[in-house]
């Protein structure tokens, strides 16, 4: 394996030798279609309701069913797109909701550009009576950096006019940091499960996380957190004012389709003991000078 790296430009090249071995096994999976989706809720905590689901894909059993195996296997084959594609298909074949409830699908962002990407989005949709453009939202995960930013803006707007929803995913993992949510202007902001994790006994998590609240708002963008293992965070959350939330304490990724998660409500009084000086400010630069 050869690791070339520009600091200048934080652009991270990989180069990886490819067996006949790992070229088979990527191909006959893509080719065979042996992938399947399983979705993952995504809560409005005020009253337990399921506004959405996120697509995860899933390999046959074995070393390939992780989706980071799949991904890595694909990159070094050159087989990116055809993966992506057949993700996004099976995602969209196999989704039954409500027509209030929203479909997430990851994707990376270099996918749109491929011209036959819109195409199988919307025959996918007109093939499945629970779909529509207004309740796809495509879920943005770089693993590589957008190297030209103008070009990409103009083929997400293509995909707005259309009316598809846009979430950037794993805010202040990789390359999503606060300048990336304000240039690309989501509908959604998904915060990584750094950020969630022990925030009931973190003060500091809790003030960033109000911060977080405040950015959300001035800039039309609904938050969600992403993570939530425990009551006590999504109880914590929830009295800051986070609305939605993912993670295992409420629905594990899997076939079943609801209207609501079987936990009890939250209570809406205010956890006194994390107030934080944040709080006064409530303002992008009192976020951004928090102190650790």
């Amino acid at each position: 394996m050869t690791f070339l790296l520009n600091r200048k430009r934080r652009v991270y090249t990989v180069v990886h030798a490819v067996s006949a071995d790992d070229s088979l096994s990527i191909q006959n999976i893509i080719h065979s279609r042996r992938l399947h989706s399983v979705y993952q809720a995504i809560i409005d905590t005020r009253d337990l309701s399921i506004i959405a689901y996120e697509a995860l894909t899933r390999g046959p059993i074995g070393p390939m069913q992780s989706p980071l195996r799949l991904f890595d296997q694909a990159q070094r084959c050159e087989m990116t797109a055809d993966l992506e594609f057949l993700c996004l298909e099976l995602a969209c074949a196999n989704f039954r909701a409500a027509s209030t409830q929203k479909l997430f699908l990851n994707i990376h962002p270099h996918i749109l550009f491929e011209p036959q990407c819109k195409a199988l989005l919307l025959n996918s949709i007109d093939t499945n009576p629970s779909l529509a453009p207004h309740n796809i939202v495509l879920e943005l995960s770089e693993r590589e950096i957008i190297t030209n930013f103008d070009a990409f803006q103009a083929v997400l707007q293509s995909y707005r006019d259309f009316g598809f929803g846009i979430a950037i995913d794993d805010l202040g993992a990789a390359y999503c940091g606060l300048h990336r949510w304000l240039e690309l202007q989501p509908d959604f902001v998904k915060l990584d499960r750094h950020f969630s994790q022990d925030i009931h006994i973190n003060h500091h998590k809790a003030g960033f996380m109000r911060g977080l609240i405040a950015l959300c708002t001035s800039t039309n963008a609904e938050l969600i957190v992403e993570g939530i293992e425990l009551r006590e965070e999504a109880e914590l959350l929830h009295s800051l004012g986070v609305r939605l939330m993912q993670g295992y304490y409420f629905h594990r990724p899997g076939n079943i389709i609801d209207q609501r998660v079987n936990v009890s409500s939250f209570s809406n009084n205010e956890l006194q003991a994390l107030k934080t000086p944040i709080e006064a400010h409530n303002n992008i630069a009192a976020l951004i000078n928090l102190k650790h």
